[in-house]
C-alpha cells in the first residue's frame, strides 16, 4: 500500500477546516500556555463555575455542549485540533494516508497510560473507534463505511469506502468526541454510556455530586506530548491538583464568586454584568464563539408539520427585538448556520427568508395553513437565561397572529434527555448548536438527531458537499442547503452568541478554544 504523510493532508485540510471558536484574542487568557515550561504544578484547585450541569460525561451519549466541555478534561482522541483548526496527532504518534485517500493508518504513541494504570494499546484504541462510529453523528455522516484493524499493538487503521477530506476533522471533533477509554470498559458499557470514566488527559475524574460540582484532579502519571502547546494539541500540564466544575446557575452568584475569590473562573457572565467586569482590575475576560441560538421546530407531528404554519413563525419574528431580550452575550443576528469565524463555510444564502419581520404575511400564512386554534407548546430551559427569554418574547409575538402558545420549562439535562425525544409533547423548542469542523456535521441534518435531513434536497446535497471533489464546488452546495433550510424552516437561527469567560488576575495561562482548557492552568496561591 503506497502511503502519504500527514503533512500532505494538512496541507489540504488547513483550508477546508477553519472552524469557528476562540480564534485570535478572544479565545486567549492573558497569557500563552506555552508558557507553562516556567510554570510549576501545586497542590492548589481550581474552580470554575458553569451555569448548567452536564446530562452525562460519555461524550457519545450527549451532544450538549457542556458534556463536551467536561468530557474533554478526562479524555483525549487520536488527533486534535490546533489553533489553526488542523487535525493534528495527539494519541497517534503520526498518521499516514494512501494514496487513493481511503486507508488512515494512526501509529499510536507508546508508554500512553489510562487513568487506571493501564497502558494504550491498539485494541482500545479499535474498541473505541468502533462505539465511536456507531454513535457519533459526525462519523455518520462524513464517514463511508469506517472499519477501524489493530495492525499490531500499536497501529490501528480506518479504511473508509469513499474517501472525503472531512475525516480527520470528524475524528477531532470535540462534539461527540472520539475518546479513547480502555477495551473492557468500551465492551461492557450499558445503552446508556459507559459507567466508568476513564482516559488519558492529564486530569481523571474524582467525584459527582449532583447540583453542586464535579470534581477532577490531577492524574500523576499522564504522558504528555513534547510538543509546543496549540489549541487542543501538543504538550498539557496540570499546574493544579484538582479542578472543580462547580454548578452556579445565577450569573450573578457567579459573578460575586469571582469577585470574592471562591471562583476561579465562570463561564456564564451576561453582558448586563459586563460594565461591573470591566470595571475591577482583579478580573479578566475572553469573548470566545458560544453558539447559534436556534428555534427547532416539531416536524414529526403536531402542527408544524405545515410549511406554512413554519414560515408564519419565520415571518412574525423581530431577530433583532428578539436578541435584544434574550442574549445576555455579545451577538450578531445572521441567516448563517455556521459563524463568520469559519471563513470557508459561513455565508449569507438565504437571508431573502431571514428576519423579515412582517406580522401581516405572517397572519395570512397561518389563514393559509388551516390552523385550528390548538395549544403549541415551547420546549424551554431557565437554566440557559437566553432560551428562557427567547421563549417568552416568541410566546408573546405568535400571539399577536392568532397562535395559542404555552411554555415547557424543564432543567436543561431533562429536556434533552427526556422532552425533546417525546415529539407528542412539545412544537418549538429553544436550543443552541455550536459550530462543527464543516456543515454536513451540523446535529440538526444528522439521522440519529430529532429529525434529522428530512427532505430530498437535504439529503442530495448533503452527499454532494462530502463527495465534493473541491471546497469551491462544495460551498455552492452549502449555500443551496442553507437557503433550502431558511425557507423551508427547518429551523430559526435567531442570533450567533459569543459567551463571556471571565477569570480572576491569580489565574495564568487559562484559554478557551472550543472547550474551556484547563490544562498549563495556574493559579496564584
Amino acid at each position: 500500500m503506497k502511503l502519504k504523510k500527514l503533512g500532505w493532508l494538512l496541507a489540504v485540510f488547513s483550508i477546508v477546516m477553519i472552524i469557528a471558536g476562540c480564534s485570535g484574542d478572544s479565545g486567549e487568557g492573558s497569557e500563552s500556555s506555552e508558557g507553562s515550561d516556567t510554570q510549576v504544578a501545586t497542590d492548589g484547585e481550581l474552580h470554575y463555575a458553569s451555569n448548567v450541569q452536564p446530562p452525562t460525561l460519555d461524550p457519545l451519549m450527549s451532544n450538549a455542549i457542556v458534556t463536551r466541555e467536561v468530557a474533554s478534561v478526562i479524555f483525549e482522541s487520536l488527533v486534535a485540533f490546533n489553533e489553526n483548526y488542523e487535525a493534528v496527532p495527539m494519541l497517534a504518534e503520526s498518521v499516514d494516508v494512501s494514496e487513493d485517500g481511503k486507508t488512515y493508518t494512526f501509529n499510536l504513541r507508546q508508554g500512553v497510560k489510562f487513568h487506571n494504570g493501564d497502558e494504550m494499546k491498539a485494541e482500545d484504541v479499535v474498541a473505541s473507534m468502533n462505539r465511536w462510529k456507531e454513535k457519533s453523528s459526525s462519523a455518520r455522516a462524513v464517514l463511508t463505511e469506517p472499519q477501524f484493524a489493530e495492525v499490531d499493538e500499536y497501529t490501528v487503521t480506518m479504511t473508509l469506502a469513499e474517501p472525503t477530506t472531512l475525516a480527520l476533522g470528524a475524528i477531532a471533533n470535540t462534539s461527540h468526541l472520539a475518546a479513547i477509554m480502555p477495551k473492557e470498559i468500551v465492551e461492557s458499557a450499558p445503552e446508556a454510556g459507559v459507567e466508568e470514566f476513564i482516559g488519558t488527559g492529564p486530569f481523571k475524574f474524582a467525584e459527582w455530586k449532583q447540583d453542586q460540582y464535579l470534581h477532577f484532579t490531577r492524574f500523576d502519571d499522564y504522558v504528555a506530548l513534547d510538543a509546543p502547546t496549540s489549541g487542543l494539541s501538543g504538550k498539557k500540564e496540570a499546574l493544579v491538583k484538582d479542578v472543580y466544575f462547580d454548578i452556579v446557575i445565577d450569573p450573578s452568584t457567579q459573578l460575586s464568586g469571582l469577585q470574592t475569590g471562591e471562583y476561579d473562573i465562570a463561564a456564564g457572565i451576561i453582558q448586563d454584568d459586563l460594565a461591573q467586569l470591566e470595571a475591577n482590575p482583579d478580573l479578566e475576560y475572553v469573548t470566545p464563539f458560544d453558539a447559534n441560538y436556534t428555534l427547532l421546530f416539531n416536524r414529526k407531528q403536531g402542527a408544524f408539520q405545515s410549511t406554512e404554519l413554519r414560515q408564519a413563525v419565520a415571518y412574525a419574528l423581530d431577530l433583532d427585538a428578539l436578541a435584544a431580550v434574550a442574549a445576555v452575550d455579545n451577538y450578531e443576528i445572521t441567516p448563517s448556520q455556521l459563524p463568520k469565524q469559519n471563513t470557508v463555510w459561513a455565508t449569507e444564502a438565504g437571508s431573502e427568508f431571514h428576519n423579515q419581520k412582517d406580522l401581516e404575511k405572517a397572519k395570512q400564512l397561518v389563514e393559509q395553513s388551516g390552523y385550528d386554534g390548538e395549544k403549541l407548546n415551547i420546549l424551554t430551559t431557565r437554566d440557559y437565561p437566553q432560551m428562557y427569554n427567547e421563549a417568552v418574547y416568541v410566546k408573546e409575538q405568535l400571539a399577536k397572529i392568532g397562535l395559542n402558545v404555552e411554555l415547557l420549562v424543564y432543567d436543561w439535562a431533562t429536556a434533552l434527555s427526556e422532552v425533546r425525544n417525546s415529539p407528542e409533547d412539545w412544537n418549538i423548542f429553544t436550543t443552541s448548536f455550536p459550530s462543527t469542523p464543516s456543515p454536513v456535521e451540523l446535529l440538526y441534518y444528522a439521522e440519529s438527531y430529532f429529525d434529522g435531513a428530512e427532505t430530498d434536497t437535504q439529503k442530495e446535497l448533503l452527499a454532494k458537499i462530502k463527495s465534493a471533489p473541491t471546497t469551491e464546488e462544495a460551498k455552492q452546495y452549502w449555500e443551496e442547503l442553507q437557503t433550502h433550510s431558511i425557507e423551508d424552516v427547518k429551523l430559526i437561527t435567531t442570533f450567533a452568541a459569543n459567551k463571556i469567560s471571565a477569570y480572576t488576575a491569580d489565574v495564568q495561562g487559562y484559554k478557551y478554544f472550543e472547550v474551556p482548557l484547563f490544562f498549563n492552568v495556574s493559579v496564584s496561591e
